[in-house]
């Protein structure tokens, strides 16, 4: 199982005037050592997004074969609109992503194992029932982050509501969900086929989900894409 990470190092706009990213940290910086933590637990690759500073910041960590992404429009956004640019970029290169921002230097690579030792959907450390970071989500959770709508950025997408609708019938549940993907019509076939190829994992999680809370066996899974107007059975 392949694992991913991406770091956020854009400058959002922050109570905290100075650019953490570069602030040093014993003879390094925060950026680097988050970097050289996470590829010493074996993560790969690696997705940086960067934006304030980007050419000092892509200057000074181009010898850790990293993936740079550069948000143009930093200022204006929030740090969640750069979390989906880098998992937008790395969907379909891994089975799960680490998502951290570039000031927490000290978490240690025990801490990076013993998460992915998880079989969640979503992880991430806690200490004194304090949520930390980084966070790990894994493929199947990734296109509910991408979709998602509300103003309360990662934690906000992480708790949304998973299983949109099932209906109950004589010899088994039928498992509908619900996405807003934009799909090209010109090509409807295809356009189904990439929404079942990129779903199948989440819905696997929530076929299980549904049998362990109903203790009934799940039939049929469809998803209803709403730009195609038609149901996928995956």
């Amino acid at each position: 199982m392949r694992t991913g990470a991406v770091i956020i190092a854009a400058g959002h706009k922050s109570t905290i005037s100075r650019f953490q990213p570069m602030l040093p940290i014993g003879d390094s910086t925060v950026i680097r050592r988050i970097i050289i933590t996470l590829k010493r637990a074996g993560i790969e690759p690696v997705v940086v997004v960067t934006g304030q500073k980007a050419d000092e910041v892509e200057k000074h960590i181009a010898g850790l074969r990293v993936i740079c992404l550069r948000n143009q429009d930093y200022e204006q956004t929030q740090m969640y609109y750069s979390i989906c640019m880098g998992l937008n970029y790395i969907e379909d290169l891994c089975d799960r992503v680490f998502i951290l921002p570039a000031k927490f230097p000290m978490f240690l690579p025990d801490t990076i194992q013993r998460m992915m030792g998880s079989r969640a959907m979503a992880a991430c450390p806690v200490y004194n029932g304090k949520r930390g970071h980084p966070v790990l989500v894994s493929k199947a959770a990734i296109g509910p982050l991408l979709n998602y709508e509300g103003g309360k950025g990662l934690r906000g997408a992480l708790r949304q509501p998973e299983i949109d609708a099932y209906l109950e019938e004589e010899d088994g549940l039928v498992l509908i969900d619900y996405k807003t993907d934009h799909v090209p019509k010109e090509n409807r076939e295809q356009g189904a086929a990439m929404l079942a190829r990129r779903y199948r994992v989440q819905l696997d999680y929530y076929e299980r989900a549904l049998t362990q809370l109903t203790g009934k066996k799940v039939k049929e899974r469809v998803i209803y894409s709403l730009a195609l107007q038609q149901g996928i059975e995956v």
